[in-house]
């Protein structure tokens, strides 16, 4: 069967087959083969569909999930896109997610005290930051009000990175859910560039936590808080686009050290910083627009909707065309490499003559004495193919 013909016959079905035996059920085995990943771009041998009704009895809620086998091959550790139904069987979650098994018992590391829950929590908040997912969809509610504690709804909640909830009785069309669980599976293939160690989740697992623990808006407590006082008044100064130096041949003879790149520790961590960003191009975008009252009254910060639309500010070019900005801040230089997602890059393509890229950097000035700008540069969208290199799955994004 198709997505929606499968996640139609589970919602009809499920309540009524759950006061049956599970032994030989026919839903049982209609959920454990899941649905027909022919249609689907990505499918592949490193591709597996499966889920679950239960082991041996029942469970409060089923699952379908579409793992890839190079991070997980088990629901229960990792990263991984799933179909999770609500215990009344009125909603369906289409969730990027973690393995809660891993979290509540694998995961052992003594110098990281917080509990379970919380772990979970904070890792699907570190891939919603580097991924600028902003997910302002109610949080997934599994578990019916009367139902007793669900410990596996619970963990599935904690461990939420990004989901889109269907109504069981609005079930999009199936060309709509492949659509979206496409969207879902490039977000995916993000989180696992971005994983320090595909084979070893404890390492990655590890790296992230501690460096959650140790990151905050600004690394200088001091700064931070002159920072957020010269928010509400700072202002945007557009600089020209920086132009690197050609880089030395390397010598011949002399040995190449490979390194695996670590894109994590190149970026911006904190969700806040990119926030702030859009916040001053949005005002700074009204500012430019302030001699045309009916375009500057319709811009907007469409990020605040959620990240499908795949830029942050929706403004105006002066004839009244729509101008599409993607807004990438860093406290660090210039030329510090960025991330699209797949999504972005997409959008970026498709709509080069209206698209923009707002590059924001060394946001930390606002720190200093007698500096109330933040420095930034435009990358024309029918440059970017030209512009920029970039690097598939993640986007690492560098300046030529």
């Amino acid at each position: 069967m198709n997505i929606h013909d499968t996640l139609e016959t589970v919602f009809n079905n499920y309540l009524a087959e759950k006061e049956k035996p599970f032994k030989a059920n026919w839903l049982a085995a209609t959920l454990r083969q899941g649905f027909d990943a022919d249609e689907l771009f990505f499918n592949a041998d490193n591709v597996k569909i499966y889920g679950s009704g239960g082991t041996g009895l029942w469970a409060a809620a089923p699952w379908i999930a579409i793992c890839d086998t190079d991070i997980t091959k088990s629901v229960q550790r990792g990263f991984f896109v799933v179909y999770l139904f609500s215990e009344d069987m009125k909603r369906v979650y289409l969730s990027l997610n973690q393995g809660w098994t891993f979290w509540e018992k694998e995961f052992k590391n003594e110098t990281i005290d917080m509990p379970a829950e919380e772990k979970a929590r904070t890792v699907a908040s570190y891939f919603q930051n580097e991924l600028s997912i902003r997910n302002t969809a109610l949080p997934m509610k599994l578990s019916s009000d009367n139902s007793k504690h669900n410990s596996l709804a619970f963990g599935y909640e904690a461990g939420e990175i990004y989901s889109i909830e269907y109504d069981a009785n609005q079930l999009p069309t199936n060309t709509e859910l492949v659509k979206d669980i496409e969207l879902m599976w490039s977000k995916l293939m993000s989180v696992k560039a971005m994983m320090q160690d595909t084979k070893d989740l404890e390492k990655s697992a590890t790296y992230i936590l501690n460096y959650q623990c140790t990151t905050t808006y600004t690394d200088n407590a001091a700064e931070a808080e002159a920072i957020t006082d010269k928010l509400e008044h700072a202002s945007l100064i557009e600089k020209e686009r920086p132009t690197l130096r050609k880089k030395l041949k390397p010598t011949k003879n002399k040995k190449r050290t490979v390194r695996r790149i670590d894109y994590l520790a190149e970026q911006e961590r904190n969700q806040k910083l990119g926030l702030s960003g859009e916040e001053l191009v949005l005002e700074y975008e009204k500012e430019r627009l302030v001699n045309y009252p009916e375009l500057q009254d319709k811009v907007k910060r469409v990020s605040k909707e959620g990240d499908g639309d795949g830029y942050d500010i929706f403004s105006f070019n002066f004839d009244g065309s729509p101008l599409y900005i993607e807004v990438k801040t860093t406290n660090h230089e210039a030329t510090t490499p960025f991330f699209m997602s797949q999504n972005e890059y997409a959008f970026a393509l498709e709509n080069k003559e209206d698209y923009v890229i707002y590059r924001l950097y060394r946001f930390t000035d606002l720190a200093k004495k007698n500096i109330d700008q933040v420095k930034f540069y435009k990358i024309q969208g029918q440059n970017i193919e030209h512009e920029l290199n970039l690097t598939p799955a993640a986007y690492q994004v560098n300046l030529k």
